[in-house]
Protein backbone atom coordinates (compact mmCIF):
# COMPACT_ATOMS: atom_id res chain seq x y z
CA UNK A 1 0.00 0.00 0.00
CA UNK A 2 0.81 3.34 -0.71
CA UNK A 3 -0.09 6.84 1.45
CA UNK A 4 -1.65 9.35 -0.60
CA UNK A 5 -2.28 12.82 0.09
CA UNK A 6 -5.34 14.08 2.21
CA UNK A 7 -6.80 17.44 2.89
CA UNK A 8 -9.84 18.79 4.15
CA UNK A 9 -10.77 22.73 5.63
CA UNK A 10 -8.00 22.60 8.46
CA UNK A 11 -5.40 19.30 8.24
CA UNK A 12 -3.14 17.90 5.42
CA UNK A 13 -1.33 14.87 5.59
CA UNK A 14 -0.59 11.03 3.98
CA UNK A 15 -3.75 9.35 4.65
CA UNK A 16 -4.03 4.99 3.34
CA UNK A 17 -7.50 4.51 2.31
CA UNK A 18 -9.55 1.07 2.76
CA UNK A 19 -13.12 0.00 3.36
CA UNK A 20 -15.46 -2.31 5.56
CA UNK A 21 -18.39 -3.96 5.21
CA UNK A 22 -20.89 -5.69 7.34
CA UNK A 23 -24.59 -7.41 7.32
CA UNK A 24 -26.58 -5.29 10.24
CA UNK A 25 -30.18 -6.69 10.09
CA UNK A 26 -29.75 -8.45 7.33
CA UNK A 27 -28.63 -5.68 5.15
CA UNK A 28 -24.65 -5.04 3.61
CA UNK A 29 -23.71 -1.94 4.88
CA UNK A 30 -20.37 -0.86 3.29
CA UNK A 31 -17.86 2.24 4.65
CA UNK A 32 -14.69 3.46 3.35
CA UNK A 33 -12.29 5.10 5.40
CA UNK A 34 -8.84 7.46 5.36
CA UNK A 35 -6.40 6.69 8.07
CA UNK A 36 -3.40 8.95 9.45
CA UNK A 37 -0.07 6.83 7.56
CA UNK A 38 1.66 7.89 10.75
CA UNK A 39 -0.87 7.43 13.49
CA UNK A 40 -3.51 4.78 11.99
CA UNK A 41 -6.47 7.77 13.57
CA UNK A 42 -9.33 7.39 11.18
CA UNK A 43 -9.44 10.99 9.32
CA UNK A 44 -12.67 10.16 7.67
CA UNK A 45 -15.14 7.68 7.42
CA UNK A 46 -18.32 7.56 4.82
CA UNK A 47 -20.76 5.09 4.43
CA UNK A 48 -21.75 4.08 0.87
Amino acid sequence: MKPEPFTNNVLSMEVYRGGISRIRNGELEQFEFAANAETGTVVELIQK
